[in-house]
């Protein structure tokens, strides 16, 4: 099937003109954020003979690593969590519906954060980390984002890609450092909105960058 490589939204080609700083500068050509969740915006190398599945998992991969960096460095230790039907990807052909999913309960007693294991071996825990790969657009890499590749697959905001800190129970988690240091594992391609402080914020490279030049 042939790619369509024609920009996929204003929004993130917005992005990719304002380059791949990892500053604190503001960066007015980031897109207004759509919603009030937290998400994550990117491209991925799209080379010949790896699949838009094999980049869809290798996301997966370097988000799941980057939750167990950040919550290393916090001292907390996690429990995977089964999933059942975590993944679309033998049964979904287009690559911009493609889903996967993972979720980690988090021990942290400073912060009352418990996992439980049933006889069952069912995890249950009232602090959770739920790391969330949507869809893919194929799109020629805009000039300024590195990913050594003149062809990438695009994720924007209504494709559902994100890692969410929370709790079940209403207890406050320190969602703005943990996001810091996810935000700082991962590619420099990528960058993770918090919707925090009213406005929102981005992330990029474990650094903060407004939003908006208001």
């Amino acid at each position: 099937m042939p790619k369509n490589r024609a920009p996929i939204l204003m929004a993130l080609t917005g992005i990719a003109l304002s380059g791949c700083l990892a500053s604190t500068e503001k960066l007015p050509m980031l897109p207004e954020p759509e919603g009030e969740r937290s998400f994550i915006v990117g491209w991925q190398a799209d080379r010949a003979g790896i699949s838009d599945k094999e980049v869809h998992k290798s996301l997966l991969a370097k988000y799941n690593r980057a939750v167990e960096t950040a919550a290393s460095e916090m001292g907390w230790t996690l429990k995977p969590r089964i999933l059942t039907n975590a993944s679309n990807l033998s049964t979904t052909f287009d690559p911009a519906k493609y889903r996967s999913a993972a979720l980690y309960g988090i021990s942290a007693p400073d912060l009352g954060c418990e996992v439980t294991v049933n006889e069952d071996e069912r995890v249950s825990s009232n602090c959770l980390i739920s790391v969330n790969v949507g869809g893919l657009n194929a799109m020629e890499t805009p000039e300024g984002v590195e990913v050594g590749s003149a062809d990438s697959w695009a994720f924007g905001e209504a494709m559902r890609h994100g890692i969410t800190l929370k709790s079940s129970d209403e207890r406050k988690l320190p969602v703005l450092a943990f996001s810091k240091l996810v935000s700082a594992s991962l590619p420099g391609s990528i960058y993770l909105y918090l919707p925090q402080d009213d406005r929102g914020f981005w992330l990029h490279q474990g650094q903060r960058i407004p939003a908006s030049t208001d």
